[in-house]
């Protein structure tokens, strides 16, 4: 991809120019991300609870609407799959509920999981559209990432309750930098 920015100039002023008609939405997403992961930091036992707790409540929705639709099935076998998958999600979400201890410690390793791929993918994006304005930066936010992963892996169970919340501070930040660095990228281009 760094071929087609060299190559084709009219395409980096087209993205460019689509980054800097929502110059001041970007701005306000990169001010909030930074907030937010401030906060988190600040905070790291509230933030992962917070995050468990709204995950919990996403389940429980996921599960009532799985629920819902699967009763819509006009075939008996798929109807009783579906009810079921519903019944699984809707039990996992209220485990998480009413027991966010439970919650934070497998919310935990999913995190995990995601911040492995996010960093893995962030690295592989900045390659592919290095040497355009903020390759650098997108690449330190997936090496942060992975290196996430790794802590929040080493620290698993004992630091669950506060480890979670204090790295998904430092990847909103980072998202926020990162975000700003395309944002100043994009005019800079465009001039």
């Amino acid at each position: 991809m760094s071929d087609l920015f060299r190559a084709n100039g009219d395409l980096r002023k087209l993205i460019a120019n689509a980054i800097n008609r929502n110059r001041t939405r970007y701005l306000i997403v990169c001010a909030l991300l930074v907030a937010v992961g401030i906060i988190s930091i600040i905070f790291p036992v509230v933030s992962t609870f917070a995050t468990v707790f709204v995950i919990g409540w996403l389940l429980v929705i996921a599960g009532i609407v799985q629920g819902a639709h699967a009763m819509s099935y006009h075939e008996t076998g798929a109807k009783i799959i579906g009810i079921l998958i519903a019944l699984v999600t809707l039990v996992a979400g209220l485990m998480i509920v009413y027991n966010p201890l439970i919650g934070t410690l497998s919310i935990t390793m999913m995190i995990t999981i995601y911040f492995l791929m996010d960093g893995i993918f962030r690295i592989l994006a900045a390659l592919r559209i290095r040497p355009h304005g903020g390759w650098s930066i997108m690449l330190l936010n997936g090496v942060v990432s992975l290196a996430m992963a790794f802590i929040l892996f080493f620290a698993l169970p004992g630091g669950a309750l506060w480890v979670l919340g204090v790295l998904l501070g430092v990847n909103f930040v980072f998202m926020g930098l990162t975000l700003f660095t395309l944002v100043a990228a994009a005019r800079n281009a465009s001039l």
